[in-house]
């Protein structure tokens, strides 16, 4: 009777050839050492840029519009009637908390029964001061900021003769 541990021994050799002949070297990369943590910080809070302060009370000043998201409150003084003839400059700058914003400024006959603008245009709300000129009729003018001041931190509009 065969021995049962040559059976084994036997049937075991080839399964050891058959798997153990073949040597196969896996590398994997050197450590290189505890990863480096990199922190984003938050982004900060959309902060509105700085406006310049509307400038002084000229001499034939027309009109001026101030508003003050703070407040609330759209301030607006009217101090003499646009002359023909005479060119004007229209003076504004905004600032808004939102990217990109621009509001619509406009210039009205401030006669009850004239809802037709003068003039108007488009008021960035960077931060930076724009002027825009050219004549209007002999009438009180009335300056008109954007239906939409979401966002809008402060604005201010004057009128003036240029010089």
């Amino acid at each position: 009777m065969p021995h049962p541990y040559r059976t084994v021994a036997l049937l075991s050799a080839p399964l050891l050839v058959a798997t153990g002949c073949t040597s196969r070297v896996v590398t994997s990369p050197p450590p290189t050492g505890p990863a480096s943590a990199t922190t984003v910080a938050p982004a900060p809070a959309s902060a509105a840029p700085t406006v310049p302060a509307p400038p002084s009370v000229a001499p034939g000043e027309v009109s001026r519009v101030v508003w003050t998201a703070g407040t609330g409150r759209m301030s607006q003084t009217m101090r003499a009637k646009a002359r023909a003839g005479q060119e004007y400059a229209l003076d504004a700058a905004c600032a808004s908390t939102t990217p990109g914003k621009v509001i619509r400024y406009e210039l009205h006959s401030a006669t009850p029964d004239s809802n037709t603008p003068l003039s108007g245009g488009d008021l960035p709300c960077d931060g930076r001061a724009i002027r825009n000129s050219g004549p209007l009729p002999a009438t009180a003018v009335q300056i008109r900021l954007g239906s939409d001041l979401t966002g809008v931190t402060s604005a201010w509009a004057v009128l003036r003769p240029v010089t």
